[in-house]
């Protein structure tokens, strides 16, 4: 569980330093490690939206 903990305070951190990138190539790179490391805590799936009517 401290594993999970750790990884996703690197990620909060990591998402953290793509919003404070001065340029718009860091922010990017930031984005698809800041990705890569959702991945590798959720898996690859994406959360299904629900629609209510």
């Amino acid at each position: 569980m401290m594993k999970t903990i750790h990884a996703l305070v690197d990620l909060l951190r990591t998402e953290e330093q793509a919003r404070t990138c001065l340029t718009r190539k860091d922010a990017q790179e930031c984005i698809r490690h800041a990705e890569q490391m959702r991945r590798q805590i959720w898996g690859p799936n994406r959360p299904m939206s629900f629609v209510s009517n």
